[in-house]
């Protein structure tokens, strides 16, 4: 089975592309919302995430501060990559099982992800589908592009978590 990568900036409409696949019975991943879970449920990676950045990180309901995870990595790369280097070794290993257990009769599945070339992701993917959107088309909230529901932290009056990403024209050479 071949895997597609699905890409683009903020607000680019990669994830309406995907919904139209999806649409037609495209199996579709979505990185995004499984590092969301992964920060939220797995175990290894709770632990890890304490251990980086400290008990407080985590809400007494045992979900992850968002917030409170931004303003450490955010204004430190180091720790930025600390923090990527936990979560996106979880996404891939969930994608990996995802892919596994779809139907052998499956011929190609969507693997979504705003930071796909960043994190490594696009190794996974025999071809990588680029969206993006004019200006024309586009919200001017944040450089250009509009925040999209899978770049929110949850709910719709929180702040983004995006950040290293690169710019569509770097997106679009690779």
């Amino acid at each position: 089975m071949k895997v597609v990568g699905i890409t683009g900036g903020i607000g680019s409409g990669k994830t309406t592309v995907a919904r139209v696949f999806a649409s037609m019975s495209i199996p579709v991943f979505n990185s995004d919302a499984e590092g969301r879970r992964v920060l939220d449920n797995d175990a290894r990676v709770i632990e890890a995430v304490k251990q980086l950045l400290g008990e407080e990180v985590y809400l007494s309901d045992g979900k992850a501060d968002r917030k409170a995870i931004a303003s450490k990595v955010f204004a430190d790369p180091a720790q930025l990559e600390n923090l990527n280097a936990i979560i996106h070794p979880a996404v891939k290993r969930s994608t990996q099982a995802w892919v596994m257990s779809l139907p052998a009769s499956t011929a190609y599945c969507l693997k979504e992800a705003a930071i796909l070339f960043e994190s490594g992701a696009a190794s996974q993917c025999d071809q990588v589908i680029a969206v993006r959107a004019e200006d024309a088309y586009s919200d001017s909230t944040h450089h250009g592009a509009r925040w999209c529901e899978s770049c929110r932290g949850g709910s719709s009056d929180e702040e983004p978590m995006v950040t290293g990403k690169s710019d569509c024209a770097e997106r679009l050479r690779r």
